[in-house]
């Protein structure tokens, strides 16, 4: 990686009328093209320079530092490139054009990434209609003379990243997964009959190298060490596969059948790019959910209780059908109903509790579920 000394030679009052001339383009066109980059982030870049009459604004420490913070947006499922980065190293003269041209690359590379950083790549309503979270809201031309006045844009850039733990774990997790993928991956497992403990065999041999090569630590509990020179299916692989089922939201029965041998040969890659998708719905949430929050996992089946930003109580969960889904929302909790009654699906109806009402005419009443108009069943609320 190579760094530029950036250097400012040509003095503020070179520089700021060809600053001006581009905004003023910028202004009557919507568009600005430098060194064959467009600026993105076309209001804000126009509202950061009025502020300072059309001054330039960066130096060499602050355009290094950039540099590096671009560089390390990787970290975040982002791609450097498109935040000018080759534009911006290229620009090594010290005249006043190149000094002008470099000066609004750097400003809309950082705005852009804070951009990114606080509300996301993609704005989440024209994927989901249903989207009711309000995004975050700063001032991003403020946090960049923040940042250049204290000649400190990485630090700056880091603290505009989202602060949940959520979030923070799957940062991790995506610097593994990538080292993973930069490996090779991890070996097939081959179909075939289920694989449970007590099996012996060249597959259970192939499910002992493919759980040695999942990440340890990502997610705690951290993932079970494995033998990947035995052919047995022991109490360690077990484990193994167990934790593999629950990180995946899978039964965790410990055996190896069809949704578990799917998961255990979904490529790292795809592994990789499920995080960065995961982290950009991270970016869409307020900054602040509170001391204590109910976080439901719709894709996991799961709500979590936190606290502190720590679990504290974890839970199954219902999930209905995509033609009742409920939208996205973030609300106060104003009531909680214990044990409440609930109409029985009729699935359930059928195959289980209306064949045993036919057998003894007494059942529905001992469960405490009364027929509808209709024909549905409900049960009564209570400890049953």
């Amino acid at each position: 990686m190579l760094w530029i000394a950036f250097t400012l030679a040509g003095g503020n009052d070179d520089v700021t009328p060809l600053i001006a001339i581009d905004l003023a383009q910028l202004q009557r066109t919507g568009t600005l093209v430098i060194a064959g980059e467009h600026i993105c982030a076309e209001r804000m870049v126009t509202t950061f320079y009025a502020r300072r009459a059309n001054q330039p604004a960066w130096n060499a420490t602050t355009t290094a530092s950039l540099l590096r913070a671009i560089h390390q947006a990787t970290e975040h499922g982002f791609d450097p490139r498109d935040y000018h980065l080759a534009a911006i190293e290229s620009l090594r003269g010290d005249d006043p054009q190149t000094i002008a041209a470099r000066d609004l690359l750097c400003s809309d590379a950082f705005l852009l990434l804070g951009l990114h950083l606080t509300q996301g790549r993609v704005d989440p309503v024209s994927l989901i209609a249903e989207w009711c979270i309000t995004p975050r809201q700063l001032d991003l031309t403020a946090a960049l003379q923040t940042a250049l006045d204290a000649e400190d844009v990485e630090g700056v850039l880091e603290r505009l990243a989202p602060r949940h733990e959520g979030y923070r774990r799957l940062r991790v997790a995506l610097a593994t997964y990538r080292d993973v993928q930069r490996s090779g991956g991890w070996p097939p497992v081959s179909s075939g009959p289920p694989l449970l403990l007590g099996d012996r065999g060249p597959r259970v041999l192939e499910v002992r190298r493919r759980l040695a090569r999942e990440p340890m630590g990502v997610d705690p509990p951290a993932f079970p060490s494995i033998d990947s020179a035995s052919d047995g299916f022991d109490q360690q692989l077990d484990a193994a596969v167990r934790h593999f089922q629950t990180h995946h939201a899978l039964l965790a029965d410990g055996v190896v059948g069809g949704a578990t041998g799917r998961e255990l040969n979904v490529p790292a890659a795809d592994r990789v790019a499920q995080i960065e998708l995961n982290m950009e719905r991270w970016r869409w949430m307020p900054e602040h959910l509170g001391d204590s929050y109910v976080l439901v996992n719709i894709a996991a089946f799961r709500l979590d209780v936190v606290e502190n930003d720590r679990s504290v109580l974890s839970m199954k969960t219902v999930v209905g059908k995509d033609f009742w889904e409920t939208p996205f929302f973030l609300a106060n909790i104003t009531e909680i109903v214990l044990n409440p009654s609930w109409f029985v699906p009729e699935s359930i109806a059928d195959e289980e509790l209306r064949p045993k009402q036919q057998r003894d005419r007494s059942f529905y009443a001992g469960q405490h579920i009364e027929v509808m108009p209709g024909g549905s069943l409900r049960q009564l609320p209570g400890p049953w």
